[in-house]
C-alpha cells in the first residue's frame, strides 16, 4: 500500500523534523550553558588576578608603612640618644658648677 507508506514517511518526516528542532533547541541551550560557564570561569580568573593584584598592592602598602615606621623609630632613637647626650652634658656641667660653688662656699667660710 503505497499511499499508507507515503503517509508513514510523511509522519516519520514530521517526527524527525520535530526531533531535529528539539535537538537544535537542546544544543542551543547547551551552547548557552557552555558560554555562561566559560564566562563564569573567565570572570573567576579575572577576579582571582584582581584579588592577587589587590594583595600585591596591600603588601606593598604594608611594606611602605613598615619602612615609614622604621624611619620614625630610627629618628626617635636618634633624638632620644641626642637628648640623653645633652642631658648627660648638662648633668656634668651642673655637677661642675655645684662643685665650684661648694668649693667657693667652703673657701668663703674658711676666710
Amino acid at each position: 500500500d503505497l499511499e499508507g507508506l507515503g503517509d508513514d514517511c510523511l509522519e516519520r518526516e514530521c517526527e524527525l523534523s520535530d526531533l531535529a528542532e528539539g535537538l537544535e533547541g537542546h544544543f542551543s541551550r547547551v551552547q548557552q550553558w557552555w558560554d555562561q560557564a566559560r564566562l563564569t570561569v573567565e570572570n573567576a580568573q579575572v577576579l582571582g588576578r584582581s584579588q592577587s593584584d589587590q594583595c600585591d598592592q596591600r603588601d606593598e602598602v604594608i611594606r611602605k608603612l613598615e619602612g615609614m615606621l622604621r624611619k620614625v623609630q630610627d629618628q626617635k632613637d636618634e633624638e632620644a640618644a641626642a637628648a640623653k647626650g645633652r642631658s648627660d652634658k648638662l648633668s656634668a656641667e651642673l655637677a661642675e658648677v655645684k662643685e665650684r660653688l661648694d668649693s667657693s662656699l667652703s673657701h668663703h667660710h674658711q676666710a
